[in-house]
C-alpha cells in the first residue's frame, strides 16, 4: 500500500485543498468558480507579498486575451465569500493599487499523507437520499434573448411557408410582366 502526500493551506477556519480546487469552512464546502479558486490559489502560495495583476492574468486566464475586469471580479466574488463565511471581520486580500494583491491573513502550509484507499477527510459528507431537500434549488435563468430569437425564426419561416403557398395557390406568375408575351386583351364594362 502506498502513501501520498497531500498538502492545504490553512488560513482562519478556512482550508484550502489546491489538487481538488475546494475551499472548506470546516466541513463546510464553499461554492467558488474556478477562476475565483485559481486566483486564489495563486495568492496564497505568496502570502503577505504583491502578485502582480499580470502574473495574476497570465496565470489564470493562460492564452486568453480578457479584460482586467474578469480578474476584479474574480477577487471582489473571493472576497465577499471570504469575509461572509468568517468568524471574524476581517481583511483577506489587499488590493495594491496599480501592482496588484496580496493576501494578508496568516496561512499556514499543511502536509498530510495518507493512504491511497483511504477516504480523504475533505470529501462532502454523504446524506442519505431521503434528508436532501431538493426545494431550496432554484430552477436555472430562462434566456430571453434565446427565447426571442427562436420565436422570431419560428414567425419568419411560417411567413415564408404562407406566402409561397399563397403564391401557388392564386397563380401568381414568377415571370416579370414585362417580359410575358400577352397575345390577348379583355375588355369589360365599366359597370
Amino acid at each position: 500500500m502506498s502513501n501520498k502526500i497531500r498538502h492545504f493551506y490553512e488560513f482562519e477556519d478556512f482550508r484550502f485543498v489546491p489538487e481538488e480546487r475546494c475551499l472548506w469552512q470546516g466541513d463546510e464546502l464553499l461554492s467558488l468558480s474556478p477562476k475565483a479558486l485559481d486566483v486564489l490559489n495563486l495568492l496564497l502560495q505568496q502570502p503577505n507579498e504583491v502578485v502582480t495583476r499580470e502574473k495574476l492574468l497570465e496565470s489564470v486566464w493562460e492564452e486568453t486575451f480578457v479584460d482586467e475586469s474578469n480578474l476584479t471580479v474574480a477577487v471582489s466574488n473571493l472576497r465577499k465569500v471570504l469575509e461572509q463565511h468568517s468568524s471574524t471581520p476581517k481583511e483577506f486580500i489587499r488590493t495594491i493599487p496599480k501592482k496588484g494583491y496580496r493576501f494578508v491573513s496568516e496561512v499556514e502550509k499543511v502536509f498530510q499523507e495518507e493512504a491511497e484507499d483511504e477516504v480523504a477527510k475533505f470529501e462532502a459528507p454523504q446524506l442519505p437520499p431521503e434528508s436532501i431537500d431538493i426545494s431550496d434549488r432554484s430552477a436555472p435563468p430562462v434566456r430571453w434573448h434565446f427565447v426571442g430569437i427562436i420565436l422570431l425564426g419560428v414567425l419568419f419561416l411560417t411567413s415564408f411557408g404562407l406566402w409561397i403557398n399563397y403564391s401557388r395557390e392564386t397563380g401568381l406568375s414568377s415571370v416579370p410582366v414585362n417580359e410575358r408575351n400577352i397575345k390577348s386583351i379583355a375588355v369589360l364594362p365599366l359597370k
